[in-house]
């Protein structure tokens, strides 16, 4: 259980109560939860990316409903016509 010796910042030194098992276990914490926090971020992107292309895709189809509807109709007015 060695303790650390830490420098303020007015210069003067402390004692670090923290013992190497609970730097370590907190570099350990933190490490976990920053993992955590990258996954967190990759699924969220991910989810974003899913909601984005589904949205593209139903204007494609609107549009292509349309069109067809458009060509439909043409395709009447010619056959009226004659």
């Amino acid at each position: 259980m060695k303790k650390r010796r830490t420098k303020k910042e007015d210069g003067t030194e402390d004692e670090d109560s923290r013992t190497e098992e609970d730097r370590e276990r907190e570099r350990k914490e933190m490490k976990e939860l920053k993992k955590k926090e990258e996954e967190a971020k990759k699924k969220k992107e991910e989810e974003e990316a899913r909601r984005r292309k589904k949205k593209k895709d139903e204007e494609e189809q609107e549009e292509r409903r349309k069109r067809e509807k458009r060509e439909k109709e043409e395709i009447r007015r010619k056959k009226r016509k004659k």
